[in-house]
């Protein structure tokens, strides 16, 4: 038995006319958000909803977001979608962040490294192989700052 899987692509075509009677085409990308980038302090972090085996938090951030002209607006944050290497940023969490100035829409800036599970291990092992190259402030307790196995 054979089975076929079909595709239907939907391609969403406006056509109007102005006074003079000529054609103004608006495709799908004249529907399309202008994201910006920005900053953003996260505010508070709450769960949304739990999968049904109780393992999955979704969750949602407010943060106040500052716009690249120096506007500083409270918004809500929803959880990116599709993505496998997120990491949830925690309050007070100052982390890059993308806003459309019209709708007031706010997303998460997934090249931010501190939003990604990988980018949050190379921070960790920077910040360790930094904390290696300064020089120790006392002698006392390093005797018994020894780690045992």
């Amino acid at each position: 038995m054979r089975q076929e899987n079909n595709l239907i692509i939907v391609v969403i075509i406006v056509v109007t006319t102005t006074e003079k009677g000529s054609p103004t085409v608006f495709t799908n990308a004249a529907f399309r958000k202008n994201w910006q980038p920005a900053s953003a302090v996260i505010v508070l972090v709450t769960i949304k909803r739990v999968s049904s085996d109780g393992l999955t938090p979704t969750r949602e951030w407010a943060a106040d977001v500052t716009a690249a002209d120096g506007t500083v607006t409270r918004a809500k944050i929803g959880e990116p979608r599709w993505v496998t290497d997120f990491w949830p940023p925690s309050v007070g969490a100052v982390i890059a962040v993308e806003i459309d100035t019209k709708s007031a829409s706010v997303r998460f800036d997934m090249k931010d490294p501190q939003l990604s599970v990988k980018g949050q291990d190379k921070l960790k092992a920077d910040a360790f192989a930094a904390a290696l190259r300064v020089a120790p402030t006392s002698t006392a307790g390093s005797a018994n700052a020894m780690v045992r196995s």
